[in-house]
């Protein structure tokens, strides 16, 4: 790379924690003169890495007096109507007025210009349409988490009389985009395949795992884990257990069910947000075997679910979890503990999980209480245990990782 770069990283409105995705990518800072990362204008917990902030503040909404006037529903329905893709248009609108203006002076001074936008949220590739129209020069990237339309958890929130528009504009966002970046191969085939971008436009950048994330002894265990049935196997679960129709959560609180009720004392300890109407419903009736911990860092997330048993992965049979790579499941090959990929079969994540030799996979269609049954007594009795490959974990950490993402920023068009 020369010392003529500059990048700025766009994440959505709202974004209190940025993921540490988006963090290590910050860490790259020695490579660029400036990394600025552009977000809401409430205080982002930037790191420690020369990272410059600058706050974009959304043009206000008038349907906020609904809220006040405790009538959330009618709300919603407006913003619907008036707002497309939705109300995170005046953020994005608003950003376009306070960045371009960087941009352009980023340029007139003969410095290379790399914007990531990193989505979802899925409207901030407006933004990045937006000053690749007005800067050619630029190189725009988008740093697809997930996909768009293709993925029905998205789709579905964009109301019908704004689908077709939706999918012109996202036809528009691949055309103009300079690098389109995935997790993992399903998601680069997709693009390729479903979107018909060109291959050379389409790069895999897996999620990472970072070392010094995770010290196994750097807290006492009694201090860190918790649990009153003692003897107990203990499934850890990272992230937004109950999300419909991607992650079937209330499944696997049935399933765990289903365990014990056959003399298996199994627990699984959710580490992550649940709604407070779930909560209500599914902590009474099973608190015993459902352990709702909460929200940790991240650091302290890894610490506490490190002291499980077996580190769980869930998605349904759907289009699009075949192109879904969790960011968790990178950082559950660094914590050393057998993975239960309940997930399609021929699914990016039971590629990996097969591939490294970090745990076991059931294919979302199967019988989950017969599978768990039978690999929880294997694994008891030391039978059956998958042998990891360090060599392809290897490839998932940070010092593979952030060789790529360099590779991706040095090309130019």
């Amino acid at each position: 790379m020369t010392n003529r770069e500059v990048l700025y990283i766009v994440v959505g409105q709202n974004r209190l924690r940025i993921n540490n995705r988006v963090e290590m990518i910050l860490s790259l800072s020695d490579f660029f003169n400036q990394i600025t990362l552009v977000c809401s204008s409430k205080r982002e917990k930037v790191n420690e890495h020369s990272t410059e902030y600058l706050p974009i503040k959304a043009y206000p909404n008038p349907t906020g007096i609904f809220r006040l006037l405790k009538q959330n529903g009618l709300k919603k329905k407006i913003d619907q109507l008036i707002y497309f893709p939705s109300t995170k248009i005046l953020y994005i609108k608003k950003a376009q007025k306070v960045l371009l203006p960087f941009v352009k002076k980023d340029i007139s001074k003969g410095y290379h210009v790399n914007v990531i936008t990193c989505a979802p949220p899925h409207d901030i590739c407006i933004l990045g349409l937006f000053l690749k129209k007005n800067c050619p020069e630029i190189n725009w990237l988008i740093d697809w988490q997930d996909l768009w339309s293709y993925d029905d958890n998205y789709l579905q929130r964009i109301p019908k009389i704004y689908k077709r528009r939706l999918y012109n504009v996202e036809n528009e966002i691949f055309n103009y985009c300079d690098i389109n970046i995935t997790t993992n191969n399903n998601a680069k085939k997709v693009i390729e395949n479903h979107y018909n971008v060109p291959s050379y436009k389409v790069v895999t950048i897996n999620h990472h795992f970072c070392r010094r994330d995770f010290k196994s002894s750097e807290f006492d265990d009694d201090a860190i884990f918790y649990t009153k049935n003692a003897g107990s196997i203990k499934i850890g679960f990272l992230g937004t257990l109950f999300k419909p129709p991607r992650v079937p959560g209330l499944k696997i609180v049935e399933t765990i069910d289903s365990l014990r009720k056959a003399g298996i004392k199994a627990e699984l300890h959710v580490y992550g947000m649940v709604d407070k109407a779930i909560r209500k419903r599914i902590f009474p009736k099973h608190k015993d075997s459902i352990i709702l911990n909460g929200i940790y860092s991240h650091h302290e997330s890894l610490q506490r679910v490190s002291k499980c048993d077996y580190l769980l992965v869930l998605l349904e049979d759907l289009p699009n979890c075949y192109a879904v790579m969790s960011i968790k499941l990178s950082h559950y090959l660094l914590l050393n503990k057998p993975i239960l990929g309940i997930v399609p079969e021929n699914s990016a994540i039971a590629k990996i999980i097969r591939k490294t030799g970090s745990g076991f996979v059931i294919d979302t269609d199967a019988d989950w209480g017969y599978e768990l049954n039978k690999i929880l007594n294997d694994y008891g009795k030391g039978e059956n245990l998958p042998v990891r490959n360090e060599a392809e974990i290897e490839k998932y950490s940070w010092d593979k990782i952030s060789k790529k993402w360099l590779e991706v920023l040095s090309k130019h068009v």
